[in-house]
């Protein structure tokens, strides 16, 4: 069997909720001999190196607009994006936000997103969106606060906190929560006169930038540095504007370039709109601003993203032993020189988006794939990878996360096949030392040999050997064992083919839903455990989670969109021992996974909300 490019299972226990994925089964076929296990998922370009996977996208520069293309309609005009040269300051209209006075934003470095603060068109109020830069639209998130119109914004890049300015008396200091758009004050910028702040910008080593305004034409013209504790300014720098941009001449707009580390304004010359705008840089030592070109009328928002690192990604297959299955996805980590795999920041990784490494996982530096260059090895929750991994012939399989300063992005391609264990159902409660009928269906184009049955009776942590080498007949007399559990599973290895010596199999995994076993006729196990027994109902148009704790512990329920992006979370440890069922709100039609943590300890299932 080729052993490699497939997803790596650890020894330390077994598959989790849902129907599992494709198998290497190691070992004879009597029970008696110690089966071993892998299982993985098989890619099709089995030959491919690690750097084939790699892909570089460059930084990239974007401006919004508060007024319609060809500008006069500052401060109350449709807002439009645009992509900027910042070589030339020439910009190329991608399209309308479909919010109004857009004047503010800011790119997330992790989960990649720009948002920006607008007006609704309907009723002006301001309030956070997000911006697509395929397309330029915008999608709000919600309001930011009475009044609290937007200047500029920044990510602080220490802790991706969003910071915002609001210019007008008082000129405020505020953050803004990126999951709901509610604005915190942090202070006042300006407690001696009213001089109208604009461009807001953080440096790479956490310095905040705010650039003073004309006020009202007379100066002074400032660089401030803010206290970000209190809002407080102190005058870095003065700044000195080309004489040609005349007296009103304002950065309405910064940002510091990745790449270079140079601070890049958007000038404005008219204090009404409509008059030419400016690209330009500012020297933060000296304060000189220098043209570097005309640009967009009206510009009053401006973006760098950043540049995605090539990161190489591989899966590679594991042999694992039956009675453990495996708890975790492995994957390699390679990145381009000169990046080391020590500059990776282990706590940012994410796989497809949502699946972060556990913490409980062992992590290390080697060369796994013997090409002379250097990885990083790393461990996903195998149930939770499960979760976000499609089944089909050609799966891509993403990783992302921070490396130094900046964030990058690994793929693969897998092809994923699922076996289905439709008995016993979820919730099912069967009787001790009784005989129950396991159903299994086999996937389309899967060669069976012969099947393996596996249980387990904690939620799939350990797993025991039921029988092996028997016939694909689609069901099995199990004699369910003298045992209480209220987190039992089954789990059906359908194996397809064995190599020479009979010791490498590859084969279909399939898992059952949590059922529980009772000791006593008719009644329901109350021993607890900690548990995520999921979305009830799934799907449904509400998010209601129920799960099981141990004790009164601190715990959180956590749910995350596709994209990765945090959209509801709540703390449930008082709660106490026992199985709970919360409601966590509202959510916009979608795939959300959810997550139940305590400790060390975390859980993952798939939520379904429909409209």
């Amino acid at each position: 069997m080729i052993k490699s490019r497939s997803s790596q299972m650890d020894e330390s226990s077994g598959p989790g909720a849902g129907d599992a994925s494709r198998t290497t089964l190691t070992g004879g076929a009597a029970m008696s001999r110690p089966l071993r296990i892998c299982l993985c998922f098989c890619f099709l370009a089995l030959a491919l190196p690690l750097a084939s996977v790699r892909e570089s996208k460059a930084d990239a520069l974007y401006g919004s607009t508060t007024g319609s293309p060809g500008g006069g309609q500052m401060g109350g005009g449709p807002s439009y994006f645009y992509s900027i040269d910042p070589t030339t300051g020439a910009g190329t209209l991608i399209g309308a936000i479909g919010f109004d006075d857009v004047g503010a934003m800011a790119f997330h470095p992790v989960t990649r997103t720009i948002y920006a603060a607008g007006k609704r068109h309907i009723d002006r109020t301001p309030v956070l969106i997000t911006i697509d830069p395929v397309t330029g639209a915008g999608t709000e998130i919600g309001p930011i606060g009475p009044g609290r119109g937007v200047s500029d914004m920044a990510f602080r890049p220490s802790d991706n906190t969003l910071f915002a300015h609001r210019i007008n008396c008082p000129n405020l200091i505020y953050t803004i929560d990126v999951q709901t758009g509610a604005g915190t004050i942090v202070g006042d910028v300006l407690t001696t006169y009213c001089e109208g702040g604009d461009g807001l910008a953080f440096s790479s080593t956490n310095t905040l930038y705010l650039a003073g305004t004309y006020n009202g034409g007379s100066g002074p013209y400032t660089l401030y540095a803010v206290n970000q504790s209190n809002g407080a300014t102190t005058r870095w720098v003065s700044l000195t504007y080309p004489a040609s941009f005349g007296a009103f001449a304002r950065a309405n707009a910064m940002k510091f370039d990745p790449t270079t580390g140079v601070l890049v304004a958007s000038v404005t010359t008219s204090f009404g709109g409509g008059g030419p705008n400016y690209l330009a840089t500012i020297d933060v030592a000296t304060g000189t601003v220098t043209e570097i070109g005309p640009t967009v009328t009206d510009l009053d928002g401006l973006v760098f993203t950043k540049a995605i690192q090539p990161m190489g990604f591989d899966f590679t297959p594991n042999t694992l032993n039956l009675k453990s299955l495996g708890h975790w996805v492995t994957g390699v980590l390679e990145p381009e020189p000169p990046a080391l795999p020590a500059d990776i920041n282990v706590a940012s990784v994410l796989l497809n988006g949502s699946v972060p490494v556990d913490v409980a996982a062992p992590t290390s530096i080697g060369d796994a794939d013997n090409d002379g260059r250097p990885d990083l090895t790393v461990k996903f929750d195998r149930a939770a990878a499960d979760l976000t991994i499609e089944e089909g012939d050609s799966v891509t399989v993403k990783v992302t996360g921070v490396i130094g300063d900046q964030t990058f992005e690994g793929t693969d391609v897998i092809r994923a096949m699922r076996g289905h264990v439709s008995a016993p159902i979820a919730g099912t409660v069967l009787q001790a030392g009784s005989t129950f009928e396991v159903l299994w269906t086999t996937p389309a184009n899967v060669q069976v040999q012969s099947v393996a049955v596996l249980s387990s009776l904690d939620d799939g942590a350990t797993w025991n050997p039921v029988a092996s080498d028997l016939p694909n007949s689609g069901s099995y007399l199990w004699t369910v064992p003298i045992v209480s559990s209220d987190q039992a599973r089954i789990a059906v290895v359908l194996v397809e083919s064995a190599g020479q010596a009979g010791d490498d199999v590859e084969g279909v995994i399939g898992v059952s839903d949590r059922f529980a076993i009772s000791t006593l006729l008719g009644v329901i196990p109350t021993n607890v455990g900690f548990a995520l027994h999921g979305a009830v109902p799934n799907p449904s148009r509400g998010l209601n989670v129920s799960f099981s704790l141990t004790d009164a512990e601190p715990a959180t329920l956590r749910v995350f969109d596709v994209g990765g992006r945090e959209v509801s979370v709540r703390q449930v440890g008082s709660l106490g021992s026992g199985r709970h069922v919360v409601s966590l709100g509202t959510l916009r039609p979608g795939v959300y996974l959810v997550h139940l943590i305590q400790g060390s300890r975390r859980l993952i299932a798939r939520a379904v909300v429909i409209q």
